[in-house]
């Protein structure tokens, strides 16, 4: 399906775009957080249409992965980002499963209303799938520069809570259709901002 809003073309990856794919995310993240080569083509390989791509001016600007997987985990656990996603390969994407799981969005700076576009094609997926949960992991970027600011030693689920609501990209998430549900210590370990939290958000 390809889609177009505001000059930007919204479709389906395909391997064709791995190189720029790889390239978005370095100037993004950096080396230390950016999906490489060896993770678009499993991502693209096993789900292709759960990876959604936004072009403008034939240059990507934006990616969303979603990936299915079967939600067995014990009642209050919620899993670490690399586990959920098989440390982002997606190889324990499951088709036949029962929950719709976030694996990357990645915008480069100043696509105005392009992540929000490309995280509605995904909710937009999960619906057609007939999947009726949705997980998501997210990062805090403010909270190393808060706790740093503000001398505190000792980080806490509540502290990250209250830091987490604050936070823009935790607030893009729950303006568009998602409740927080857990803090997480160590979900996303190399985000060095985040300080290692997350926080899993649900599709409501």
């Amino acid at each position: 399906m390809i889609m177009r809003r505001n000059q930007v073309i919204y479709r389906h990856a395909t391997m064709d775009d791995i190189e720029a794919l790889v390239n978005l995310e370095l100037e993004v993240w950096g080396d230390d957080m950016a999906a490489d080569r060896d993770k678009w083509i499993s991502r693209i390989s096993i789900f292709p249409e759960g990876v959604h791509i936004a072009e403008k001016d034939e240059r990507i600007v934006g990616v969303i992965v979603t990936h299915i997987i079967n939600w067995d985990y014990l009642c209050g656990y919620y899993p670490s980002w690399a586990e959920a996603t098989a440390d982002g390969y997606i190889t324990n994407h499951n088709d036949d499963g029962n929950v719709m799981y976030g694996v990357d969005l990645t915008v480069l700076p100043g696509m105005s209303g392009v992540a929000s576009r490309l995280l509605q094609m995904a909710i937009r997926k999960t619906r057609e799938r007939k999947i009726t949960r949705g997980f998501l992991g997210c990062r805090i970027p403010s909270l190393r520069s808060y706790v740093h600011e503000k001398n505190i030693e000792v980080i806490g689920e509540k502290l990250v809570e209250s830091i987490a609501i604050m936070d823009p990209e935790v607030r893009f998430f729950l303006q568009n259709g998602f409740r927080i549900v857990k803090v997480c210590e160590n979900y996303f370990s190399q985000d060095e901002d985040s300080l290692g939290w997350g926080v899993i958000l649900e599709l409501l």
